[in-house]
């Protein structure tokens, strides 16, 4: 398991997550939970994922690849309009760019897999199969939830039904349980205000509401009540981000299953760009100062909190008159 939250205020989103998983006490390991989408121009997303890994990494390739066909049809669009063709960047090298969140190794797949695309486009038969006729037409990719929705929440339905078919396709029936996975997208589109949505197992979505804007996921019990008691539509994104921190560093005192690295990131409303992304290892010293700073602070609040009644007086011994 593992924990992730997002905030939103007037201002923008916060996301937070995690980064341990764990099959038993003898098989922890670190896997990211924080995915960005922010190489599209008119739109920005983040998508945190909790529970069942297969499903998650499921999930995430069939995004990245929705992504990249999404890219790769717009080339070719580009590249068949009069007077635009040899100006544009190739397909590959557009892809590039588009999945700068992916990791190496997605990357290199999909690059390649876009190469052959395009020498399929042009003649050359692809491995095993004959070439196909000049100008045959290709078939139109699926609409990716992220490139193609209209609105945030159009996009979080959208994840929500590719983890259902994710998990219909992977599960037993007396075992459905385990590849559950949950979800928060969070994001912009242009002309529209951020937003976020929780994404639940069976595919169903919710929006945090005016009064508890933020959304947990995983291991939320130790981590919500600092959210219940400081977060607010108007709390600036600094103090959310601090706020976000002291919840997962909460967690991490009270549940071994979550720990770091810890990531956050911070979206400023109207910028349609990532504005920070961090990274904590244990070690880090603004984390280790955070965590000194709160423990302190909980400490002289305590001691600071009113007297009871039956008390005796600073200075009064105890039992007198």
């Amino acid at each position: 398991m593992s924990y992730c939250l997002a905030i939103r205020t007037a201002s923008g989103l916060v996301f937070a997550s995690d980064s341990r998983t764990h099959g038993g006490v003898d098989d922890v390991n670190a896997y990211s939970k924080m995915h960005r989408f922010d190489a599209f121009g008119d739109r920005v997303f983040v998508l945190l994922s909790a529970g069942n890994l297969s499903t998650t990494q499921a999930v995430l390739r069939r995004l990245r690849e929705g992504v990249a066909d999404a890219a790769h049809a717009s080339q070719v669009r580009g590249a068949s309009a009069p007077g635009r063709g040899g100006g544009k960047p190739s397909a590959v090298a557009k892809l590039k760019q588009l999945a700068s969140f992916m990791g190496a190794g997605s990357a290199s797949r999909v690059t390649e897999r876009v190469s052959r695309r395009q020498a399929d486009a042009h003649g050359a038969p692809a491995e095993g199969l004959p070439a196909p006729a000049a100008n045959a037409p290709r078939p139109p990719p699926e609409a990716s939830p992220l490139t193609h929705a209209e609105t945030v929440f159009d996009a979080a339905e959208g994840v929500g039904r590719l983890s259902r078919a994710v998990r219909e396709e992977h599960r037993a029936d007396e075992e459905d349980a385990r590849f559950g996975a949950s979800f928060i997208l969070g994001g912009q589109i242009a002309g529209q205000t951020p937003e976020l949505c929780l994404i639940y197992p069976e595919g169903n979505c919710i929006v945090p509401s005016p009064e508890k804007p933020f959304l947990q996921i995983g291991e939320t019990q130790y981590g919500k009540p600092i959210l219940d008691r400081f977060v607010t539509s108007d709390t600036p994104l600094a103090d959310a981000a601090r706020c976000a921190l002291v919840s997962l560093d909460s967690t991490m005192r009270s549940n071994l299953a979550v720990g770091p690295p810890l990531e956050l990131a911070v979206l400023e409303r109207d910028g349609l760009a990532i504005t920070r992304h961090e990274r904590f290892e244990a070690d880090a010293p603004f984390l280790l100062d955070v965590q000194a700073s709160w423990s302190a602070t909980v400490a002289r609040g305590m001691r600071e909190l009113p007297r009871f009644p039956w008390e005796a007086a600073p200075g009064d011994e105890a039992g007198g008159p």
